[in-house]
């Protein structure tokens, strides 16, 4: 059985979190789900030494878009 393109594009955001979440914490990092940041959540935020990385995982087609969140996160500073 083959899986269809269809099912893959629907879970492929939770397959790519959980995958940066795993090599992040077998790195040492903290790695804290789905973590709202005032008018934005992130699917991931990664700490380790007092320095924290911030991850929004976008399908392909909606690159465009990120420009939006990255936006809403810089309002945050």
């Amino acid at each position: 059985m083959q899986i269809e393109q269809k099912y893959l594009a629907r879970h492929l955001h939770d397959i790519a979190v959980d995958q940066l979440a795993d090599q992040y914490s077998q790195e040492g990092y903290s790695v804290q789900r789905d973590v709202n940041l005032g008018n934005v959540e992130a699917d991931l935020v990664i700490s380790k030494d007092n320095k924290f990385i911030i991850i929004e995982v976008k399908p392909y087609s909606n690159v465009r878009e990120s420009g939006n969140f990255r936006s809403k996160l810089l309002a945050l500073r």
